[in-house]
């Protein structure tokens, strides 16, 4: 009996803060959220009620009702990854706010039915992270050249190359 009752009270911590953080994630502005964070805290609220749930012996309504706003949830968090991108600079802004109909400061709470442009937003995403790895790398080739000097003369009718 007294699992039981450990069991509901972890129902009610569960529900609270996922009231509390759904919240705060809903109604911040967006460029302010930690993205990392946010998924961390949601899937472990996710795995919790999900355990609770296998191991729960009576049909709880709280529990039930969690759950759902969890499934709920669930589905913006594929546009919530995307957008979180950090690789995302303001030239991917420029064309991503139009298709969210939002301006830059934006909460989430703005942009849960934007899932019908899904397909636009993670080729964006995509693009971003593309740009930045080959910048990434441009930056790396750089830093190595940078420091080297040439020497180039010809003789013999050819060139020759000194590093």
């Amino acid at each position: 009996m007294q699992q039981h009752f450990k069991d509901k009270q972890q129902i009610w911590s569960n529900l609270a803060e996922f009231h509390e953080k759904t919240q705060h994630w809903r109604f911040s502005e967006f460029v302010r959220l930690n993205i990392g964070q946010l998924e961390t805290d949601f899937r472990q609220i996710q795995n919790s009620c999900t355990l609770l749930k296998l191991n729960f012996k009576y049909s709880d309504l709280i529990l039930d009702f969690l759950m759902s706003e969890i499934g709920k949830f669930a589905t913006y968090l594929p546009l919530i990854l995307t957008l979180g991108n950090v690789d995302l600079r303001p030239r991917h802004w420029t064309q991503l706010l139009p298709l969210l109909g939002v301006n830059q400061n934006f909460a989430l709470n703005e942009i849960l039915g934007a899932e019908l442009q899904m397909e636009r937003i993670s080729e964006i995403s995509s693009v971003a992270s593309s740009e930045y790895l080959i910048q990434s790398q441009l930056d790396q080739i750089q830093s190595k050249w940078e420091h080297l000097e040439f020497d180039i003369q010809f003789s013999d009718n050819k060139y020759k190359y000194r590093f």
